[in-house]
């Protein structure tokens, strides 16, 4: 389990069962990593097709912070950090003229 997502189900945990304890924390992260691995026929076949629906996009939701509305807000934000080094480029004078037209000499 990556980092951001054992983070992330943290963070759930915490909120859904607040009074958790690191061995039960544990149990979950097990359970996660045990059902996470597990191929779509396997989850079909152990969930049914409703709860095996949801499961994938909570497992998406958790690893994935490309996924969703999440997702979204993260690439656009990523898009933007990124364009602004060629902004600040075709912004930023160019200083390899170093004459001072203040008139002051």
């Amino acid at each position: 389990m990556g980092r951001y997502t054992k983070d992330h189900l943290t963070k759930i945990i915490d909120e859904k069962i607040p009074n958790v304890t690191p061995a039960q924390r544990q149990e979950i992260f097990d359970k996660f990593d045990k059902y996470s691995n597990l191929g779509k026929p396997d989850l079909l076949k152990l969930l049914g097709p409703d709860k095996a629906a949801r499961f994938e996009n909570t497992i998406k939701t958790v690893t994935d912070p490309a996924f969703g509305g999440r997702g979204f807000v993260s690439k656009g934000t990523i898009e933007f950090i990124k364009s602004l080094g060629t902004v600040a480029k075709e912004v930023t004078p160019d200083n390899s003229d170093s004459s001072d037209d203040s008139g002051d000499s």
